[in-house]
């Protein structure tokens, strides 16, 4: 007796294609998984720009209050490194990262703040928060400006008001984020 396969397709209908959409399947889940993780990477990339610009706005920050607070202090005449007075010596351009560059042309931080020398900065009012070391240190300078005072009416100016502009910049951790911020205070 012959045993009999049941089983057994004749050979002409079998075409493989179970193996075809199987690659098929494949290959589209793979493609699936890197698109996926090039989304995050770059996700992860724009995260860490995004706090790197965030934290050189806080160090420009930080150094334009500092030059606020020296100006408004200031009772005599300001002079030094980053004093400018317009128009006989106007400040350089901010936009330009060589002014910045150039010892002669920013202030120095007072000795509670020395931002030059840190390889860290904890805020003084709350010691939990603090910040990374910067790639350049935050900057700023001031300018004071000439009698220059709008008014509705056209009365002139007071003669003991005094007008300056102070400008900050900062870079932040990575040094690819620059921040430029400027105030104008009357003392």
């Amino acid at each position: 007796m012959t045993p009999r396969n049941h089983f057994k397709c004749p050979p002409s209908s079998q075409s493989g294609s179970a193996l075809i959409v199987g690659l098929i399947l494949l290959l589209v889940m793979t493609m699936l998984g890197l698109t996926a993780m090039q989304t995050t990477s770059l996700e992860e990339r724009m995260s860490g720009n995004m706090r790197d610009r965030d934290l050189a706005a806080q160090a420009a920050e930080m150094a334009l209050r500092a030059g606020e607070n020296e100006a408004l202090t200031a009772l005599g005449s300001l002079s030094g490194n980053g004093v400018f007075s317009f128009p006989s010596k106007p400040a350089p351009d901010e936009s330009i990262a060589a002014s910045w560059k150039t010892t002669s042309n920013v202030r120095g931080w007072a000795a509670g703040n020395n931002l030059k020398a840190m390889t860290s900065y904890t805020a003084p009012s709350s010691p939990a928060v603090s910040y990374p070391s910067f790639a350049e240190a935050p900057d700023y300078w001031i300018e004071e400006r000439p009698g220059v005072y709008s008014t509705s009416s056209l009365e002139p100016r007071p003669a003991d008001v005094r007008i300056f502009d102070i400008t900050a910049r900062s870079t932040g951790a990575s040094g690819t984020s620059t921040v430029i911020l400027r105030s104008t205070v009357m003392q």
